[in-house]
């Protein structure tokens, strides 16, 4: 609750309320797209984990573009070769020195990431999900030919 918040202090019973009822609003919304997710990779093609694996979830193919934007403002092209609930897997069309934690957006899924990188092996690129976020209208930018801009 935000009475309890530095958030709620000072604020009007009438706008605690109003900010209350849009932070429940904006936590069904990103459970409600966690569940859309979800269904995407259990509808989708054949697992790729394999037996032997230890995962939580579904591995799928989707080979989609995907745009890695840096905090400088820069970007960085990428293709997402599979993902989960949990994360992707992305290889690289360049070297590219990218930081721990970046936005990873897939215009394909209409969604952009902020991920956490969980390894590295090449180009190829694991990483977790952090939080998952609706794509506006009009925000991707189009990939160039040489993976970086």
């Amino acid at each position: 609750m935000l009475k309890d918040t530095h958030i709620g202090r000072g604020l009007s019973r009438q706008a605690r309320e109003d900010a209350e009822c849009l932070e429940a609003a904006r936590q069904a919304a990103a459970q409600l797209l966690a569940r859309r997710i979800g269904k995407i990779v259990i509808s989708a093609g054949e697992d790729l984990s394999g037996p032997g694996y230890l995962r939580n979830s579904k591995r799928v193919a989707v080979k989609r573009v995907g745009v890695i934007a840096l905090r400088h403002g820069g970007t960085v092209d990428c293709m997402v070769e599979d993902f989960s609930v949990a994360g992707f897997r992305l290889e690289l069309f360049a070297e590219a020195a990218l930081p721990p934690v970046f936005i990873l957006i897939v215009p394909a899924l209409r969604r952009r990431f902020i991920v956490a990188r969980r390894w590295v092996n090449g180009l190829a690129i694991g990483v977790e999900i952090r939080r998952r976020m609706d794509l506006p209208a009009g925000a991707a930018p189009a990939p160039t030919k040489d993976g970086e801009r």
